[in-house]
């Protein structure tokens, strides 16, 4: 019996331990993110808040709830308010949002910031680890095997393609947004 209590014990202090050190290891992270420009974070519900009172003051103006163009018209107001790069929370899961291109430019060319997050665990079961979806060497080594196929010699094969159907999705653009 009392080697079920120095077990229990052990394995008790073990996971303390660990949940010590994973709590600050995340108040390290949240006070970090935390330096960036973005809207007030609320326990919870993070930033959503934002998108939502932005979002009622939309509605009240138009009669049709289009969320996409709420969505854009969103991000518009946070770009103008916190500047190009600037950080939301979703529940617990920060987001560091780049605007311009020579930032995501900085981001993808670094090899360390090769890490997917976990939603994308989600789709490994549908689409596997290919270039999508997996990270560091695996993503590497498909890049290396695919970068011969978006040469620019054989994507000026496809231009006739691409033009056609560019213009198609002009002209369906163009009747929708004739509908409002």
């Amino acid at each position: 019996m009392e080697l079920i209590h120095i077990l229990l014990t052990i394995i008790l202090v073990f996971l303390g331990t660990k949940l010590i050190y994973w709590f600050s290891k995340r108040i390290k992270f949240i006070r970090r993110i935390e330096k960036m420009p973005g809207p007030q974070t609320w326990p919870l519900i993070g930033t959503s808040w934002y998108f939502l009172r932005h979002r009622q003051k939309e509605i009240v103006k138009q009669s049709q709830i289009n969320f996409i163009a709420d969505l854009f018209k969103c991000i518009r107001a946070l770009v103008q308010k916190y500047g190009p790069v600037y950080r939301t929370w979703t529940g617990g899961l920060a987001i560091v949002h780049l605007t311009r291109p020579e930032h995501v430019e900085l981001v993808l060319n670094n090899s360390r910031n090769n890490k997917k997050s976990f939603g994308y665990t989600f789709l490994h079961d549908w689409l596997g680890l290919g270039l999508l979806t997996s990270s560091g060497e695996k993503w590497f080594s498909h890049r290396k095997m695919i970068t011969p196929t978006f040469h620019f010699e054989i994507l000026e094969t496809f231009f006739n393609t691409f033009s056609r159907k560019s213009d198609i999705l002009i002209d369906n653009l163009s009747q929708h947004s004739k509908q409002g």
